[in-house]
Formats: C-alpha cells, structure tokens, sequence
C-alpha cells in the first residue's frame, strides 16, 4: 500500500505552483553508440532547500514522455520532510535535447539515446553544473526507475540509496507491445511524435542499456 501511495503522488497532478524550469548545458555529449549529442543540455527543477552540509540531495529523474513540471505537486511530501529534490528531465522528453528542439541535429538527425545517455547527461549536470558530488538517493518511476537502476551500476558511490518504483532493469515484452503499439499510433494519426518514438524505443528495448 505504501508503494502504491508513493507512486501516485508521484505522477498524478496536484495544483501546486511549478518550480521555475532550468536547464544545464552540458557541451557536447558522448553517446553509447558512440556518436556525439552536440549542445546538450539537461532540464531540471528544484524543491526545497538543500542543506549546510549537501546530505538531503534526492535525485528523480523523469518516466518515459514524464516532464517535470508533472511532478510538482507529487515532490510537496518530500520536500516539506527536509530533503532537496532535483527532478530532471531526461532525454528525448521535449524539454531537455530533442528531436523536437535540437538546433544542430533536429528531428530525424538526432542521435540514438539509450537509458545510459539519460543517466550520463545527469551526472555531467550533477558534477559539471551543480558542484554536486554525491547524493542522498536517485529515486524513480516506470522508465524513471530504469534510470535509476543504470544510475547503481554506472556510478554505484553516488548514492546512499536508489529507489526504483514500478520499474525494471530491463524491457518486458508487456512493455515493448505497448510501445510498438504507441510508435503505430503516431505514423497512422499524424500526431507528429514518431521521431520522437523511434529514438525512445531502442533505448528502453536494449536489455544491455543498463551496463
């Protein structure tokens, strides 16, 4: 029950005024499949105050197509227990580097991501950008969960703890139909999501994303 509870105020809205959404630029980045995401740059909003001593640092990355202005209401709890929560947003999600707003490689010119890139492009905004070195937890949901658990296996002494909610190391083939499914979708109705889609898709249907 309590699982449950956390995950609902996580990803149900709450009126609640959003934090202001900042971003990190953090160069270019060097991708898994070994080409280059050119200016990158990581979204990212803050709740709550960090302390003196930077010890009540929660990291919580993004669900698949999850923005973080969708978690504002759900991060109250947290934050009013005296930790500092930094929600990013990963990859591909439309508001950090998109196919959707990237300058210099738009929409089918955009590179491959898998869950590793995500991961990556948060560390080099924790370390680069925000001086940080090392955090309380990474704490996450569904796709947001499978970053967190590549987070344990890239780079294990980050963390005191990682949460991961609804979620699993690798794609289960539940996951994968329903994708498929979403990526169908898109080129049938128009909706103008499928370049999107198709660099998701390979990064969550990797079983070898989390290395």
């Amino acid at each position: 029950m309590k699982l449950v509870q956390m995950f609902l105020l996580l990803v149900l809205p709450v009126p609640a005024l959003a934090q202001q959404q900042k971003f990190g630029e953090i160069g270019n980045l060097k991708l898994v499949s070994g080409k280059m995401l050119r200016e990158c740059r990581v979204g990212y909003r803050t709740f709550g105050q960090p302390n003196a001593e930077k010890s009540n640092i929660i990291v919580c990355p993004t669900w698949a197509n999850g923005r973080t202005e969708q978690m504002a209401g759900g991060m109250a709890w947290l934050s009013d227990s005296g930790y500092f929560i930094i929600a990013v947003d990963a990859l591909s999600n439309g508001v950090s580097s998109s196919p959707s707003n990237s300058r210099l490689q738009p929409r089918m010119q955009f590179p491959k991501i898998t869950v590793r890139d995500m991961v990556e492009s948060q560390y080099e905004l924790l370390t680069r950008v925000l001086h940080i070195n090392h955090v309380k937890a990474v704490m996450g949901v569904s796709m947001g969960a499978m970053q967190t658990f590549q987070w344990v296996v890239a780079h294990p002494e980050f963390m005191d703890k990682a949460v991961p909610i609804a979620g699993s190391p690798r794609r289960a083939p539940y996951d994968s139909c329903i994708g498929r499914l979403k990526l169908t979708r898109s080129k049938t109705t128009g909706c103008g999501t499928t370049a999107i889609m198709r660099r998701i898709l390979p990064a969550r249907s990797n079983t070898r994303s989390v290395q």
